[in-house]
């Protein structure tokens, strides 16, 4: 089976062999953002818009739990190697790590030398160990983290894209990541060398993949032209002198709003209008 998620909250479960959408899931009530099988193919969870995380079954459409408790679009979900962790990402600074048997929360990441570090794709390594996630606005790149003392092992920063998603090779030695500026990035994971800059994309690059061997890579963008997707209208500006609301001009019209707002970053536009 295969299962695609879109901006009407909904997740749909397709059987690959006719073609035919089989089941249709909708526990969120915004628009989703991402989407992951658990290893055993049994549950999915999804994150998005709404700010909840939601486990359900792949076998009946169900919801097995909602998972509350993070204050921003939920960019990124991803299930651990061994099925018992749950990771997800938000707007809100924080990447928290679940229990999905339990729906406990059992650990919140935060980025210590940037408090207003927004994160967006998270990625696994092989053994669980480490978490690879993907940063967006003041610095943007990539962070990976040792989830067992919970701290940082690696940043690679200094980029001019915001970096939107990140993907683990299927050996966990390099990281793939895609930037805003339509350029693909590979880094060693170990240490985060970056290895290799692939340029092609005329948008956004939204969605990463790895070939199972680990010798090649499929990227997807948005088709919008750069000189209109580069079009920002700032409407406000933080004590920090930080773009507080911003407007991107593209064909689709696709609209958000950040808000610097009692000592927290909220979203406070909308998609598509």
């Amino acid at each position: 089976m295969g299962v695609c998620w879109r901006g009407d909250s909904t997740l749909r479960l397709w059987d690959i062999a006719s073609g035919r959408s089989i089941r249709v899931l909708q526990g969120n009530v915004g628009a989703l953002f991402d989407v992951d099988w658990s290893p055993d193919g049994a549950h999915l969870v999804s994150g998005g818009s709404d700010k909840l995380v939601t486990i359900s079954d792949a076998i009946d459409g169900t919801s097995s739990y909602v998972l509350r408790g993070h204050g921003g679009l939920v960019f990124g979900v991803g299930w651990s190697p061994d099925g018992i962790r749950l990771a997800s990402s938000s707007w809100d600074t924080t990447i928290r790590l679940w229990n999905p048997a339990t729906g406990v929360s059992l650990q919140v990441l935060r980025a210590t030398d940037d408090p207003i570090t927004f994160f967006c794709g998270v990625a696994w390594s092989p053994d669980g160990q480490r978490l690879a996630s993907s940063t967006y606005l003041n610095l943007p790149g990539v962070l990976v983290w040792d989830v067992s003392v919970g701290s940082p092992i690696w940043r690679s920063l200094g980029y001019p894209t915001p970096i939107r998603l990140v993907a683990r090779s299927p050996d966990g030695t390099w990281l793939a990541g895609g930037g805003d500026n339509g350029e693909l990035y590979v880094w060693d994971a170990n240490d985060g060398t970056v290895l290799q800059r692939l340029v092609g994309h005329q948008g956004p690059i939204k969605s990463v993949a790895w070939s199972p061997d680990g010798t090649r890579l499929v990227s997807a963008g948005l088709g919008w032209p750069r000189q209109r997707e580069r079009r920002v209208v700032c409407l406000g500006c933080t004590t920090r002198g930080t773009c507080a609301y911003h407007c991107g001009a593209s064909q689709d019209n696709l609209c958000g709003g950040l808000g610097y707002e009692r000592g927290a970053w909220r979203y406070v536009g909308q998609w598509g209008q």
